[in-house]
Formats: structure tokens, C-alpha cells, sequence
């Protein structure tokens, strides 16, 4: 009796185990697949009618660390946006991951793909928890950075 208690404990940890095994998986399969573009219309009286719509692309949360968000990986992002010819390029949220499994990036390496974006007008968009983050990984580095990437920041009230 015991005995088969033991083996059930053993099959149902087992079982356990690959089924975490299988949502890891997928779960990482999703997290590193090309983005879905996700087009929005909106429409406002505001707007005058003759004008040519205004499209803006918006790459949120980037959270570059490795291995699924490397630099490598937010230039062909960008390369996508580009494909995209908006009018205007957002980046907002979080720039850096903190996970502790992977690859750590420095401020610079993960916003550098950033000055490939080909528009009139491109900008990075940061919260009060962002701009925490920012300071804590590069210090005062970031307002010279950005200048020197072409990206403006301006920080968010989100």
C-alpha cells in the first residue's frame, strides 16, 4: 500500500514537472516571437478632414536583458517599426530588464537600436518608475545619451 502511494506521489511529481516544463516552453517561445503590429483608428472631429492620417508606432516595455531581449533582438525591432513608415516613433516604459537569469545590459547598450528609428520625429517616454530605474543603472549618463542617440525624453506622468 505504501508502495503505491509512493509511486503515485512519483508519477504525479513527474507529471508535475513536465507539464512545467511545457509552459516554459511555450511561455518562452512566445516571449521571444516577432511582435504582433496592432493598428488602431481613431477618429476625431478635432482633426481636419483634408489632412493625411498621422501614424504613430509605439514600442512599450522593451525590458532588454538576455537571452530573450538583446540589443540584437531591439534592432530588429526597430527595423520592423521602420518597415511600418510611421510618422512618429514612441518608446515608453522600462528600457532594462532585472531579471536575475540572463544576460545584464547597460543603459546604453539596450536603448542604442533606438537611433535606427527613421522618423520625423522619434522620442523615448518614461515613468517616475522608469526614470528610478534609469538612475539606477546609469546615473546621470541618460540626458547625455539621449542627445547623442536623437531621442528625446520626456518624462511621463503614467
Amino acid at each position: 500500500m505504501a508502495r503505491k502511494l509512493a509511486e503515485r506521489i512519483i508519477y504525479c511529481v513527474l507529471g508535475l514537472a513536465l507539464l512545467a516544463s511545457v509552459v516554459a516552453t511555450m511561455g518562452y517561445e512566445e516571449a521571444t516571437s516577432t511582435p504582433v503590429v496592432r493598428r488602431l483608428r481613431i477618429v476625431s472631429s478635432a482633426y481636419p478632414d483634408h489632412e493625411a492620417p498621422i501614424r504613430i508606432a509605439l514600442l512599450s516595455d522593451l525590458h532588454v536583458h538576455g537571452p530573450d531581449m538583446p540589443p540584437a533582438r531591439v534592432h530588429r525591432l526597430v527595423d520592423q517599426v521602420n518597415n511600418l513608415h510611421a510618422d512618429i516613433d514612441i518608446a515608453a516604459g522600462d528600457f532594462i530588464g532585472d531579471n536575475w537569469i540572463g544576460a545584464n545590459y547597460s543603459i546604453d547598450d539596450a536603448i542604442r537600436p533606438l537611433s535606427g528609428l527613421r522618423t520625423l520625429l522619434s522620442m523615448t517616454v518614461g515613468t517616475p518608475f522608469w526614470q528610478w530605474r534609469v538612475s539606477y543603472w546609469a546615473g546621470p549618463s541618460v540626458p547625455p545619451l539621449s542627445r547623442l542617440l536623437s531621442l528625446r525624453y520626456w518624462p511621463g506622468k503614467a
